[in-house]
């Protein structure tokens, strides 16, 4: 059997047959030139020829194999480049979502910026939607483009999808192929331009708030990595929403406890004047404030604002010299 006809060896076979055929060559070699009995010079070069041809089979195995970890490492460096440039893309979008202005800005403010910048994760293979409140009947949406739009508003049109599933459920809901899904069958035959779905719910202090939803483009296939980027973001905008929702707490808060404290102001000034005019006490200029901001109808502070003012009066201009 000749080295053409024999099973490709594996790196570890070719070298130990590189390894034997060496010592076949060299074999015939010193048989040869050994001193003794004459060797016949057919059989010296037949074997000569075998040894020969079985290095040249060894050596073409190897540079095959050579060409094929080239190959490997060439596919392994290729994967390698693309894994930085998504995870330097998701945490381009991460440190954008980490820099929007919250302070003074309500949630649904910062609906468009979250989905732009999770846009920029997946380019044009996904179009991306995040819905606040329900998504059969949302209060705000924001999207990357038509496909997103319109499989957002079939979705509401139908009261049905991924994204309601995933609302409801309070857990991430994938469908590879939308066409061979029959879990949403109104949806999926009025959706166009969608291969596969990924749909996250967004919470906000313990409660879902909405959801973020990927739409992979036809013929675009969502793969496994683009599916844990999607939940991954998907937490990030949980993040992102309840620190937005506590910001407005605290500016609310704020702003209540800053009126408490000009009515209060205001409420013992009046009190200083009942006082300075009828007399009593303290808790008794403030009962005659109060019975007289129920017989009007009228707010504690701003009855006490009016007393406060008439007590004032008329600011007069100084007169001036003769």
């Amino acid at each position: 059997m000749t080295a053409s006809e024999t099973s490709a060896p594996g790196p570890g076979q070719a070298g130990r047959w590189f390894s034997a055929d060496v010592r076949a060559l060299d074999g015939a070699v010193r048989r040869a030139h050994a001193p003794g009995p004459p060797t016949d010079p057919q059989v010296r070069a037949a074997e000569l020829q075998t040894a020969r041809e079985r290095l040249r089979a060894v050596d073409e195995e190897l540079r095959a194999q050579h060409a094929r970890i080239a190959e490997l490492a060439a596919g392994v460096a290729e994967q390698a480049t693309a894994a930085s440039e998504e995870a330097l893309r998701v945490a381009a979008a991460v440190s954008t979502l980490a820099r929007l202005p919250i302070a003074g800005a309500s949630v649904a403010d910062l609906v468009p910026a979250v989905a732009a910048a999770v846009g920029e994760v997946f380019g044009d293979d996904c179009a991306i939607s995040l819905v606040l409140g329900p998504p059969h009947e949302p209060t705000a949406v924001a999207s990357t483009g038509e496909t997103a739009s319109a499989a957002d508003g079939q979705q509401v049109w139908t009261g049905e999808g991924p994204s309601v599933d995933a609302y409801a459920t309070r857990l991430p809901v994938v469908s590879a192929d939308l066409g061979q899904d029959g879990r949403w069958p109104r949806f999926a035959e009025r959706v166009a331009g969608v291969s596969g779905v990924v749909a996250v719910p967004v919470e906000c202090q313990g409660d879902v708030a909405g959801v973020l939803t990927c739409y992979g483009r036809t013929p675009v296939r969502l793969t496994t990595a683009q599916i844990e980027r999607a939940v991954h973001l998907g937490g990030t905008c949980s993040a992102l929403l309840t620190a937005a929702t506590e910001q407005v707490r605290l500016r609310d808060e704020s702003e209540q406890l800053a009126r408490a404290l000009t009515s209060r102001s205001v409420i013992d000034e009046a009190k200083g004047v009942v006082i300075a005019q009828t007399g009593g006490t303290a808790d008794e200029a403030f009962a005659h404030l109060a019975a007289l901001s129920q017989q009007r109808n009228v707010k504690l502070r701003e009855v006490a604002r009016e007393i406060v003012d008439a007590a004032a009066g008329p600011v007069r201009a100084p007169r001036r010299r003769a």
